[in-house]
């Protein structure tokens, strides 16, 4: 979930953090009894539930396209590395033509 992705679910969220700020001024000096902190508990679990989920989602495609580039990467190696053997291995390798540029070839 990306920040970009839903501004106004954002500040809903910012609203309700000054909500719940707001309430918690009111009600200080007041005891909390076992129900609400009963309660505040049973939020708090959703809450860290819910931000595990949302980070796992995210991050899972993530992960997906970082082990797709590695067995890219690793499949391209593996070919480098085999062309340079088999380059290495046959005897009397002719001299690799070297591209004329602009400097080699004056009189073009």
């Amino acid at each position: 979930m990306n920040n970009d992705d839903n501004p106004d679910l954002e500040r809903n969220i910012r609203d309700r953090i000054e909500s719940f700020g707001q309430a918690d001024k009111q009600t200080q000096g007041k005891p909390t009894t076992d129900e609400e902190l009963q309660r505040l508990r049973l939020a708090a679990e959703r809450l860290d539930q819910w931000l595990a989920d949302v980070t796992a989602d995210e991050q899972s495609p993530r992960k997906r396209a970082t082990e797709e580039e590695s067995d890219a990467l690793r499949a391209a190696a593996a070919r480098l590395d085999q062309l340079l053997t088999e380059i290495a291995g046959k005897e009397g390798v002719p001299d690799l033509k070297r591209r004329n540029g602009p400097s080699d070839n004056p009189g073009k």
